[in-house]
């Protein structure tokens, strides 16, 4: 469980230790899934904080926007917005 305080900084309960976002990611990564996130009020924060780290990757340019945005849109609409699609007709609007 990771906790967000209000000043951005984000706490690993597990590991009884603040963690940047970058960890986070490589902590998503890892687990093949969401990390859940929560606020100081235990109010689910992950979303936003996803969001945040997304935007950060592109603003360093780690990710160009705009092959990542069709990504993230079929990602929202999909149950399982985890699994990678292999199908020809789910990928053939990303090639």
């Amino acid at each position: 469980m990771i906790r967000k305080y209000p000043n951005r900084r984000l706490y690993d309960t597990e590991q009884s230790r603040y963690i940047t976002c970058d960890e986070l990611a490589a902590m998503m990564l890892k687990a093949r899934g969401p990390v859940s996130v929560q606020n100081s009020k235990r109010e689910d924060v992950t979303a936003e904080v996803y969001a945040t780290i997304v935007s950060d990757l592109v603003r360093k340019g780690s990710i160009a926007p705009a092959a990542l945005l069709p990504l993230i849109l079929a990602a929202l609409q999909d149950p399982d917005p985890f699994r990678v699609p292999t199908s020809p007709r789910a990928v053939g609007g990303f090639t």
